[in-house]
C-alpha cells in the first residue's frame, strides 16, 4: 500500500486563506512526503499559486466531468467539509471516501449553527425539526431560491454523510455533535514554529492584546471591544491590534471611536500568511472571542505553539483544543472579558505562565507528524477493509 493514491477534494484551497487551506496543504504535504500519490481537487481558481512547485498534484476543476475523470484512478478519497458532489461520486464508484468536519453542514444549513438575523448560537433548529427558523435564518444571507437549495440538500448531505468510510471530526466536540456513523477524531496539527520573541513584561506602553483572523458577526469582534472600552475607561494601559479584515470593519472602526479606542487600536487589514508573525510580533496575548461552536481553532493552536498567552471563548472545538491552558471567559460576556483583559495587565508573571502551558500542550497534542500518521492509518485500514 505505499503507492496509495488519494484524492483529497476541498472546496476551497491555496492560494486563498483560511483553516480549511492550511490543514489541506498540510496533510497532503506530509501524506506525499510518506510516498502517498495525493491529488488535491479544487473549485479555486491558481492565481498566482505555484502548482507546479508541490510536492503533490493539483487539479483546479471546472466541471463535475473532472472531478469524475480523476475519481478514477483513486483507491480512497477525502472530502474536505461534507461536499455533496465528490460524496455522491465516490459512493456510486464503490470508492471508500472519508469525510472531514471542520464546521457544521450536516446539522445546520449555514454550516455554522449561528442563527440570524441574532447573531447568536444556535440550539440545533434543524435537528429539532424546526425549518421555518432555518428558513428565516438563511434568508439573511441568501436569497430566497438559494435558501430553499440549501434547505432541500440538507437530507442528501446527511444520507451520503452517513455512507462514508469514516467522518472525521476536528475535535471530539465536533465528532459529537454531528454524529455520524464511523466517527472518530483527529486533532489539526502544525509544524513547530519560532517561538515569538517578545515576552510579556511591562516597557511603560503596557500590554499588546491582538485578534488575528476575517472581521465578521461570528468571530465576536462587537465583545471585545466592548470589553476593551471597558479597560480604557479604567485608565488602563494597554494596545489592541487587529489583524485582518472583513465586512464588519467600517461598523467595528466606528464603534471603537464611540468607546475611546482610537489611540488603543491598530488595524492592519489583510495580512498575507507569510507576513503574519512579523505583522504579530509585538502581540503578547492572543484573544478569540468567538461566538460561535469553533470546530477547532487553528490560529489558537499556532499561537500557543510560539509560546503567546491565549484568550479564549469557552465555546465549542475551541474549548476543547485551548483546554486549561488558557485564559476563558464565557462566550458573549463583555465583563467576564475585560476581568480576565485586566488580570494580564495586572499579572505578566500569570500571563506568562499560561503561555509556557499553552506551548507546551500545542507541542503535546498538535503536531502535524500526528496528523498526517492518523490520516494515513485510517486510509490503509479502509482501503484494506474494503479490498478484502
Amino acid at each position: 500500500m505505499d503507492n496509495l493514491r488519494l484524492l483529497i477534494y476541498t472546496h476551497t484551497f491555496a492560494p486563498n486563506i483560511g483553516g480549511v487551506e492550511t490543514y489541506t496543504r498540510f496533510l497532503a504535504e506530509g501524506l506525499a512526503q510518506r510516498g502517498v500519490d495525493v491529488t488535491v481537487a479544487t473549485r479555486t481558481p491558481k492565481r498566482d499559486f505555484e502548482d507546479d512547485r508541490q510536492p503533490y498534484a493539483i487539479l483546479r476543476l471546472s466541471s463535475h466531468r473532472e472531478l469524475k475523470a480523476a475519481l478514477q484512478t483513486q483507491d480512497v478519497v477525502h472530502v474536505a467539509g461534507a461536499a455533496i458532489v465528490p460524496m455522491w461520486l465516490s459512493h456510486r464508484r464503490g470508492i471508500p471516501f472519508v469525510v472531514e468536519h471542520h464546521n457544521y453542514q450536516v446539522i445546520c444549513p449555514n454550516g455554522l449553527l449561528l442563527r440570524y438575523p441574532q447573531v447568536v448560537a444556535c440550539d440545533g433548529r434543524y435537528q429539532k425539526r424546526d425549518l421555518s427558523a432555518c428558513w428565516r435564518c438563511l434568508n439573511v444571507e441568501s436569497s430566497p431560491s438559494l435558501s430553499l437549495v440549501r434547505l432541500l440538500a440538507m437530507p442528501l448531505r446527511r444520507w451520503l454523510s452517513a455512507k462514508a468510510a469514516a467522518n472525521v471530526g476536528v475535535t471530539r466536540h465536533v465528532s459529537n455533535r454531528v454524529s455520524m456513523p464511523n466517527s472518530r477524531t483527529i486533532y489539526h496539527g502544525l509544524p513547530k514554529p519560532a517561538p515569538c520573541l517578545k515576552s510579556v513584561a511591562n516597557t511603560g506602553v503596557g500590554i499588546t492584546f491582538g485578534y488575528i483572523g476575517r472581521l465578521v458577526a461570528e468571530k465576536g469582534l462587537a465583545s471585545l471591544l466592548e470589553a476593551a472600552g471597558k479597560l480604557a475607561a479604567e485608565g488602563l494601559a494597554f494596545k489592541l491590534k487587529i489583524i485582518g479584515d472583513g465586512p464588519l470593519r467600517p461598523a467595528l472602526s466606528a464603534r471603537a471611536v464611540q468607546l475611546g479606542l482610537e489611540d488603543k487600536i491598530v488595524w492592519t487589514g489583510v495580512v498575507q500568511p507569510e507576513k503574519i508573525e512579523e505583522e504579530s510580533r509585538d502581540i503578547d496575548v492572543l484573544i478569540l472571542p468567538s461566538i460561535w461552536e469553533e470546530t477547532a481553532g487553528l490560529v489558537a493552536i499556532e499561537q500557543m505553539l510560539r509560546g503567546r498567552a491565549v484568550i479564549a471563548a469557552a465555546i465549542g472545538g475551541l474549548a476543547e483544543i485551548v483546554g486549561v491552558a488558557a485564559l476563558t471567559f464565557p462566550q458573549g460576556d463583555v465583563v467576564a472579558l475585560a476581568q480576565v483583559m485586566r488580570r494580564c495587565c495586572d499579572d505578566p508573571a500569570h500571563t506568562a505562565a499560561i503561555s509556557a502551558a499553552g506551548r507546551v500542550r500545542a507541542e503535546s497534542e498538535f503536531k502535524v507528524e500526528r496528523m498526517v500518521d492518523e490520516h494515513l492509518a485510517l486510509y490503509r485500514t479502509l482501503l484494506a477493509n474494503a479490498t478484502s
